[in-house]
């Protein structure tokens, strides 16, 4: 990626070709992340209002061209099949930050403790999953964020409960 000036003066094409770039290497992302990751590859140390809005602006435009799929502040590559499950361990900023960590990401974690578990108890399956993420302690805002997108796994029927027992629904959904 080469920069010719301030990274809020290029532009929005080439900028939503960088986000773009992230995106095919991390997707799914948090619209935040590849922001990040563009102006830490430009060399910009910090982010402000126009350099925002302008990766924003990007983001937008990549996902008119197609180049990228956006549903609220997640940014995924359209030819993606599997969602990969990422260990957060030895990372810090934004992308260990559970609040972006994507959903899809969360729910994929969840139904693979789940299905190796059989059954399991929401609580456990909390726990799991947040080991699986890369978070060794599962504080409050953690437990929440999970429990959120499991409990939509449950109205969605991509899992059940049984007996107080979370398991991963029987019937697969049809393509």
């Amino acid at each position: 990626m080469q920069v010719q000036g301030s990274l809020r003066e290029q532009p929005t094409r080439a900028l939503a070709q960088w986000i773009r770039e992230v995106v095919e290497a991390e997707s799914p992302v948090h619209e935040d992340v590849a922001a990040r990751r563009v102006a830490d590859a430009a060399g910009a140390g910090r982010m402000g209002s126009r350099i925002q809005e302008a990766l924003s602006e990007a983001a937008r435009y990549a996902a008119r061209k197609g180049w990228v799929k956006k549903k609220r502040h997640l940014l995924s590559d359209p030819g993606q099949e599997e969602v990969p499950v990422r260990d957060r361990s030895d990372v810090e900023g934004e992308v260990r930050d559970i609040e972006h960590v994507p959903g899809p990401e969360i729910a994929e974690a969840a139904r693979r403790v789940a299905e190796i578990s059989f059954s399991i108890e929401k609580e456990e399956l909390i726990q799991q999953v947040g080991r699986q993420l890369g978070f060794g302690r599962v504080g409050s805002n953690i437990r929440e964020r999970i429990g959120s997108v499991i409990d939509t796994m449950l109205s969605e029927d991509m899992l059940t409960r049984e007996n107080g027992r979370l398991a991963v629904s029987e019937s697969e959904p049809s393509d």
